[in-house]
């Protein structure tokens, strides 16, 4: 599932969601946990899909009709990689329940946990792979990024939140500077306390276009101030997004869906506030902040030469799925090893919570090639020995 394009073009991973097409090689114990809360597994098809977008892709279309905060429900149904949020009869962003299953319900509360999660519970006293770096979504806080953060520690590594508040995304000045800063140093204090400092790890897991550009001060920061930390980032796994350009649509797409639940506005009201909100992001990113949006992305886009997997979604109404295409094409152009996994219907920054262990298995197929390319000794997925730029069968997976 997650793939790595060794050039020449992105891979996408396209296929329909339905227990009866599950991935070969998956054994009896997954297929009998499918009752979990998005457990069905696409049965995947590979091909290389040229990117076709500029900012011009971001239409009208894209005026926010659902957000982080408030999901319709999802088909099953993916084309590749997962992406967005949404839910039901569910939290929309409390933890992921075990759905009303025997499987589920037959499982402790520890074993439920493992399941839903696709991990492992660490053996006590045992040292984590390495620490992981979750940049959240604009509004999201510790409550959303939970269930992130126990998939990164039941698989053994130490994660980090980090959330950019809303004043520090729209004034990128000093405090949010600062904060990055103290990011960067702890990051720095991590290694240096590490067991063998030369064996520590570092991924970052970026939500959005404010994860992502959050990604980018804290890369331009290392650079800065601990060069040295780049050797030791293992790969970058980016949710729903990037728009790498500066757009006033997707800035007062993702602000109207941070400050303006569904369910606590009317349609009506909603398109004002947003139509609002981009005649500001108009003018604003034609000052300052819009120079410094195209500065992190610039760092993004020369020094991210580890392992690359993006997770996105069709129906994507904040950013759209041809920008994340188009910068994973010029990504892999520049040699770089770059997956993604495309999911047709799941909304911005849910892919998790509906799609959960074709999400969690991409996760832990790409996290398993990342450290294969700094340890040989470890196991890899399978997965990069047999791809191919043009054609890979599903059985390679």
């Amino acid at each position: 599932m997650a793939a790595f394009l060794p050039g020449g073009g992105s891979l996408i991973f396209s296929g329909t969601c339905d227990r009866h097409s599950a991935l070969r090689h998956q054994s009896d114990q997954t297929r009998s946990r499918s009752n979990v809360a998005g457990a069905q597994e696409p049965a995947l098809r590979l091909r290389v899909r040229p990117p076709s977008v500029s900012c011009q892709s971001c239409t009208a279309s894209n005026t926010p009709s659902d957000s982080h905060s408030s999901r319709a429900p999802s088909s099953s149904q993916c084309r590749a990689g997962p992406s967005g949020n949404s839910g039901a009869n569910r939290d929309i962003h409390g933890g992921c329940g075990v759905s009303k299953g025997v499987s589920g319900d037959a499982l402790q509360p520890q074993q439920r946990i493992d399941s839903q999660l696709g991990g492992r519970t660490p053996a006590v006293g045992s040292e984590p792979v390495g620490t992981v770096v979750i940049c959240g979504w604009l509004g999201s806080n510790k409550r959303y990024l939970k269930r992130y953060q126990d998939w990164w520690t039941q698989n053994g590594w130490e994660p980090v939140v980090f959330m950019m508040p809303m004043r520090g995304a729209l004034t990128l000045g000093a405090t949010a500077q600062e904060r990055v800063e103290a990011l960067v140093m702890q990051l720095a204090e991590r290694k240096t306390a590490w067991r063998r400092p030369k064996d520590f790890r570092l991924v970052f897991h970026c939500f959005s276009n404010t994860g992502w550009y959050t990604f980018g001060a804290v890369m331009e920061g290392l650079l800065k101030h601990a060069a040295m930390l780049l050797q030791h980032v293992i790969g970058s796994v980016v949710d729903s997004a990037p728009h790498a350009e500066p757009c006033a649509k997707v800035w007062a797409s993702g602000f109207a869906s941070a400050l303006l639940p569904r369910r606590v506005s009317t349609s009506e009201f909603r398109q004002n506030v947003y139509a609002c909100m981009e005649c500001f992001f108009e003018q604003w990113l034609k000052g300052s902040p819009g120079v410094r949006l195209q500065q992190l992305a610039a760092v993004l886009q020369k020094y991210q030469t580890f392992p690359q997997l993006y997770i996105y979604s069709e129906s994507d109404h904040v950013v759209p799925h041809t920008s994340v295409e188009a910068f994973m094409e010029g990504q892999s152009k520049l040699g770089r090893m770059v997956s993604g996994m495309r999911f047709q219907s799941s909304p911005h920054v849910d892919h998790f919570r509906n799609n959960t262990l074709a999400y969690t298995e991409g996760l832990r197929r790409f996290v398993a090639d990342a450290l294969a390319l700094t340890d040989p000794s470890r196991p890899s997925s399978g997965v990069m020995p047999h791809l191919r730029p043009t054609i890979c069968k599903p059985e390679a997976l």
